[in-house]
C-alpha cells in the first residue's frame, strides 16, 4: 500500500512551515513506519525557527517529540523491554540515534555523548508529519494512554531525567527549580520522587499560571524574580530557564557544597561572568552541564506521566493539526502555553 506523506517543512527562518506531500520511502530491514499521532512543539522548536541552533541545515522537516502508532515495520522488532512491535501498537522513541560504536556509546555509557548522534527533527526529519520513518537502530517504547500526554516525556521529561540522575538528590534536601515551563515542572515532580525536603519554583513576572501548576506537582514555594524575594539557598539548583541572567542567579542561589545544574541551556548564551573564585572554588560548588539524555531517562519520564501521581494533562494547554503548526510555535515563543502539540492526523 503506497502511503503518501504530508509534512510541515521548515524552508526559512522565521518564515511560516511550507505543509508539503512526499511520497513515503519503501522501508529498508529493520525500519517502522510511523503514524504520528502527537509531536509536542518544544522551547528548542523556538530556537530552531528562529534560526538560533547552530546544528540546523534546511529544509528541515522540524518535531523532535514524537508519538504514535506502527503502520507497518520491515522485518521482526522489539522494543528495549523486548517486547514484540506489531502494527497498530503506540510507540515513543528515542529522539536521537546514536552509532552505538564509539567511546561515549560504548566504554563510556553515554550515548548522548555520541560525536556522531543524529536527532529527528534537528538534524534529520521529524515528527511535524502525518508519518516518519524510524531508522532500525532506533530505540523504541510500547505504551498505552492519550499520546499527546506522553510528548513532553520525550524531550523534557528524559533531558530533566538526566539532571536529577546528575544530582543525586538526597532526602531532604533543599532544591530550587529555575523556570516554570515543561523543563521545570519535570523537575519539580522528579524532585519530589527523590525525597526532596523543600522544593522552590522560581518564574518570571507574567508566568504566574505556571507557577501555579509548579504548587500542584510539589512546589512547597514559588517567587516572580522581579518581585525581589528569593529563597534561601538550597543543596541542589535546577536552571531549567537557560538564560545568561538564571545561570547568574543559579549559581548564586546554591548553597555551599551543593550543584548547580543546567538542564535548560538549549542555544548558544555566549559568555556569562561568573567570579570563580567568590562563587564557584571557595563554595566548593560543582556545575553540571546537562546535554539531552539516552533511552534509560525517557523511561523514567514516560513511567512518570503514566503514575497518575502528578497532573500532566494540565501541561497540555494547546493542540492543533499540522496545519496550525506555525501558530504554536509562535504561541509558544510568546509564552502564551505551557506546552502545545501537534496533532498530525487531525
Amino acid at each position: 500500500m503506497s502511503v503518501h506523506t504530508r509534512s510541515c517543512v521548515l524552508t526559512h527562518f522565521g518564515q511560516p512551515l511550507a505543509l508539503e506531500e512526499r511520497p513515503t520511502p519503501h522501508l529498508q530491514d529493520g525500519q517502522i513506519l510511523v503514524r504520528v499521532a502527537a509531536a509536542g512543539v518544544c522551547g528548542s522548536d523556538v530556537h530552531i525557527w528562529r534560526g538560533d541552533d547552530p546544528r540546523i541545515r534546511l529544509p528541515l522537516v522540524m518535531g523532535h517529540e514524537g508519538v504514535g502508532y506502527i503502520e507497518t515495520l520491515s522485518g521482526e522488532r522489539r522494543d528495549v523491554a523486548g517486547r514484540p512491535l506489531a502494527a497498530g501498537d503506540l510507540i515513543v522513541w528515542e529522539r536521537a540515534v546514536t552509532c552505538g560504536r564509539c567511546w561515549q556509546c560504548v566504554v563510556r555509557k553515554a550515548p548522548y555523548l555520541c560525536p556522531d548522534r543524529q536527532t529527528y527533527g534537528i538534524t534529520r526529519d521529524g515528527s511535524f508529519s502525518t508519518h516518519l520513518v524510524l531508522e532500525a537502530s532506533t530505540h523504541v517504547l510500547r505504551a498505552d494512554g492519550d499520546p499527546a500526554l506522553l510528548t513532553p516525556a520525550v524531550c523534557a521529561g528524559a533531558t530533566v531525567a538526566h539532571a536529577i540522575e546528575a544530582c543525586d538528590i538526597r532526602p531532604g534536601d533543599r532544591v530550587i527549580v529555575l523556570g516554570p515551563g515543561p523543563l521545570g515542572l519535570f523537575a519539580v515532580a522528579f524532585a519530589r520522587e527523590r525525597g526532596a525536603g523543600s522544593i522552590s519554583a522560581i518564574g518570571i513576572e507574567g508566568s504566574q499560571a505556571r507557577l501555579g501548576l509548579c504548587r500542584q506537582f510539589g512546589a512547597d514555594q514559588v517567587f516572580i524574580r522581579e518581585q525581589g524575594d528569593r529563597p534561601d539557598p538550597a543543596e541542589v539548583v535546577i536552571d531549567c530557564a537557560g538564560t545568561a541572567e538564571s545561570v547568574a542567579d543559579g549559581i548564586a542561589l546554591t548553597a555551599p557544597g551543593g550543584i548547580y545544574c543546567a538542564p535548560g541551556v538549549g542555544k548558544p548564551l555566549g559568555e556569562v561572568p561568573i567570579p570563580f573564585y567568590e562563587q564557584i572554588g571557595r563554595r566548593n560548588l560543582r556545575v553540571q552541564g546537562i546535554w539531552v539524555s539516552d533511552v534509560s531517562h525517557l523511561n523514567q519520564a514516560i513511567s512518570l506521566v503514566l503514575s497518575g501521581r502528578y497532573p500532566f494533562h494540565k501541561m497540555i494547554t494547546h493542540r492543533g493539526g499540522l496545519e496550525q503548526t506555525t501558530a504554536l510555535i509562535q504561541a509558544v515563543q510568546r509564552q502564551e502555553t505551557i506546552k502545545a502539540v501537534v496533532m498530525p492526523q487531525e
